[in-house]
């Protein structure tokens, strides 16, 4: 039987590693980026032909407004979600995972989640469309038990795409 104990807190940077990671996927769909391309493109268009105005700026740069909304968002929810505040134990067994923080003690069944994604420095445990655990790399003692949590969860949870 497999069992992978790990404590760890949250860090931001893991955190807005996932929402970006997150937003990337949400809109990796084709008309979605052509949609913020094309905003671009009016932008620019409206600017060479309409001379400068505030507007056409906006429009140009709306990309990267987005992106800074994206982080402030994230700082925000980050900054209000109590259980990035405490020390998250989880257990993962082949019958289903523990949570455990100070104010949090659950027994999860593995069909909670239906995705299961990796970064370069975090995992991403998908629980509906939006929502999703995370657990960091460092979390681990070694690469051999990040290969067994990886077999772990491959074998209960579908690969994202």
């Amino acid at each position: 039987m497999t069992t992978i104990s790990l404590t760890f807190q949250v860090r931001f940077k893991e955190y807005l590693e996932a929402c970006f990671f997150h937003f990337v996927l949400r809109f990796r769909k084709f008309f979605e980026v052509l949609k913020y391309v094309l905003i671009v493109i009016i932008g620019i268009i409206g600017w060479v032909f309409f001379g400068y105005r505030p507007f056409w700026l906006v429009m140009i740069t709306f990309p990267l407004w987005i992106m800074i909304l994206l982080l402030y968002a994230s700082a925000l929810a980050f900054k209000r979600e109590p259980k990035y505040k405490e020390t998250l134990r989880w257990i993962f067994t082949d019958e289903g995972i523990l949570l455990k923080t100070k104010s949090i003690d659950s027994k999860l069944e593995w069909s909670v989640y239906n995705t299961f994604l990796e970064t370069k420095n975090i995992f991403m445990l998908y629980y509906g469309r939006e929502l999703f655990s995370l657990i960091p790399k460092r979390s681990f003692l070694n690469a051999n038990e990040i290969e067994e949590f990886k077999k772990l969860a491959r074998s209960k949870i579908p690969a994202g795409s």
